[in-house]
C-alpha cells in the first residue's frame, strides 16, 4: 500500500482572471519518509 500527499498551492491573481496553480501529488511506502519536493519541471507537450 502507497500513501498519498496531495498539496496545492493557488497562484497570484493577474489581469484577465489568469489565476495559475501549482498542485504536487507525492506517494510513499509507509516504511519510507515522506519524500521532499525539490525540483519542478513543466514539458509542453502537455500544453503548459
Amino acid at each position: 500500500d502507497f500513501k498519498s500527499l496531495l498539496r496545492a498551492k493557488k497562484g497570484y491573481r493577474r489581469m484577465a482572471g489568469y489565476q495559475p496553480e501549482l498542485v504536487c501529488l507525492l506517494s510513499w511506502l509507509p516504511s519510507d519518509k515522506i519524500p521532499v519536493l525539490t525540483d519542478t519541471s513543466i514539458n509542453s507537450k502537455y500544453g503548459l
